[in-house]
């Protein structure tokens, strides 16, 4: 098996047909290593612009790539298909966090007309990967962490004029991969794009939910336990909401506490989950309302999928 060490380079591009800006792939670039992560070839391929004859200033500046580079490039579907090929069989290729792929699947979806063409075989998010790694030893990373200061945390040296050419980044990659790999933790995160369901997931958007009747809600994930006895309470008031929360009014027949309560309920492709937080009975206005301390705040997740 071979490990591909992808980067892309893409340039932010007003499209008259989408009526707005999109992310276009300029430069394609890629390192393959063999199992034992020496390096046996490269990929470099600038692509020729299907929306502008002149590159934004900010990506020249960062890239180096000059309008006559990109003009002299080939098209997209060519210099995809191209990649393609040289990638070869019994691959797994590898992109510094899963944008790459974000852009990579809109390309083909505005640029070929064919979203299965943003299929490239066994895939692993190199990012997440390597801050599981950091995870283990006890450096856990609340924010995503760059490529740059990744190389910087493993020793690794590297220009930082050479950054933002896709096929710099991907030695960059393929360096922190020789670093941090290990073989039983690397391939639990491999993950086919051949899947349906792999660009839907990842292309799915997060959101709140704002209907309480909608269908992926579990009824159950809308009850209230009492605050004193711990018994379900009966709500006594229609849900009201306060962006992200729906809040009501609640009353124990266990015990005979009358309480408000509010829950937010987030939505991803596969479940959803919800918080929930449970306010001191009072007279007070509810901005001046305390909830009940953490121990108190529910929070569940339940599959739709």
């Amino acid at each position: 098996m071979n490990y591909i060490l992808m980067d892309l380079e893409w340039n932010d591009t007003y499209c008259k047909k989408l009526k707005g800006f999109v992310n276009e792939i300029v430069e394609i670039g890629a390192v393959k290593l063999d199992e034992s992560f020496n390096e046996i070839d490269r990929f470099s391929q600038i692509v020729r612009s299907a929306l502008t004859k002149n590159l934004s200033s900010r990506f020249k500046e960062l890239t180096g790539i000059t309008n006559e580079q990109m003009q002299n490039g080939i098209p997209f579907a060519e210099a995809l298909d191209k990649y393609k090929k040289w990638v070869g069989e019994d691959t797994v290729t590898l992109t510094w966090s899963n944008s790459d792929l974000h852009t990579l699947y809109h390309n083909c979806v505005d640029f070929i007309g064919d979203p299965k063409a943003a299929e490239i075989g066994r895939y692993v998010d190199l990012q997440k990967y390597f801050q599981y790694e950091l995870s283990l030893i006890g450096k856990n990373q609340k924010n995503q962490i760059s490529l740059a200061n990744a190389a910087i945390l493993f020793g690794i040296d590297f220009e930082s004029e050479t950054l933002h050419r896709a096929l710099d980044d991907s030695y960059i990659s393929a360096a922190i991969l020789r670093k941090c790999y290990v073989k039983e933790h690397f391939e639990k995160f491999i993950i086919d794009t051949s899947n349906s369901e792999f660009y839907e997931r990842m292309m799915y958007k997060v959101r709140y939910i704002n209907d309480i009747s909608d269908p992926s809600i579990n009824k159950e994930q809308l009850n209230i336990n009492c605050p004193k006895c711990d018994c379900k309470a009966n709500r006594t008031s229609a849900w009201r909401l306060r962006k992200p929360w729906f809040h009501s009014s609640f009353f124990c027949e266990n015990c005979g506490l009358k309480f408000k309560a509010a829950i937010a309920l987030k939505k991803f492709y596969d479940r959803v989950e919800v918080k929930k937080r449970v306010f001191e009975p009072s007279s007070r206005p509810s901005s001046q309302r305390k909830s009940i301390p953490t121990e108190k705040i529910k929070k569940s997740a339940v599959k739709t999928k």
